[in-house]
């Protein structure tokens, strides 16, 4: 395990992870306690990457696994039943799913770089990433504006 590596995946993933869970949370109408969002957020995140780095590990088993532990996260802390965990939970993740690869191409057009160049681009690439964590933070902060937190929601 490289730390530059380490570092490269964390520098957006983090952010990403934080976004993912306050657009959740946003969803189960729970207020947005960044101090306990952010720390899950990283936690989340180095989870998902010794998940990632694994040998023998399937493709894409650290994101099943992250989102069953943010599902169960969400529906232990807040008052937000399992059912309502999941669904919220993976509307978040789909947001995600569909902004990367509009934030890639909206990179790779305004570059006028081959999506290998700009993925061998740490910097750009690290951008694209923030850009993308940066708006689900924003989507979560805009939701809670339409469904209103209750702040009775967290058990904790």
């Amino acid at each position: 395990m490289k730390w530059e590596e380490f570092l490269l995946f964390l520098a957006p993933g983090v952010p990403e992870v934080v976004g993912v869970i306050a657009l959740s949370l946003a969803l189960g109408a729970v207020p947005l306690r960044w101090g306990r969002i952010i720390p899950a957020g990283f936690m989340l995140a180095i989870i998902s990457y010794v998940i990632r780095n694994l040998p023998g590990v399937p493709l894409f088993t650290h994101l099943i696994v992250e989102l069953l532990v943010l599902v169960l996260i969400i529906s232990k802390s807040t008052k937000v039943p399992l059912s309502k965990s999941f669904i919220i939970v993976f509307s978040s993740t789909a947001l995600l799913a569909i902004l990367e690869p509009v934030i890639v191409e909206i990179f790779i057009w305004g570059s006028g770089m081959s999506i290998e160049a700009l993925s061998s681009n740490n910097l750009l690439w690290l951008f694209s990433g923030l850009l993308q964590a940066f708006l689900m933070i924003l989507a979560a902060i805009i939701t809670t504006k339409y469904i209103k937190p209750d702040r009775e929601a967290w058990k904790l």
